[in-house]
């Protein structure tokens, strides 16, 4: 079961997340107003990601088990 190009990109967005995380933390310490006005938007976008996540996790998971019972 081939995954969508969506679905390859999240997996290297979740998987270049924590690097990013780090990134970010190193450079709030320079916090602009806009950062600020940004980090709302970032929150909103990390927990689409997490929603996107899970479903593609799930997808993941399920198609092993049904390769395994085959």
């Amino acid at each position: 079961n081939e995954l969508t190009l969506e679905e390859e990109t999240l997996l290297k967005l979740m998987m270049d997340g924590s690097k990013y995380e780090v990134e970010q933390q190193e450079e709030h310490h320079q916090a602009l107003p806009l950062v600020r006005a940004l980090s709302l938007l970032q929150d909103m976008n990390r927990w689409t990601v997490q929603l996107l996540g899970a479903n593609l996790l799930r997808r993941l998971t399920n198609d092993v088990a049904k390769s395994n019972k085959a």
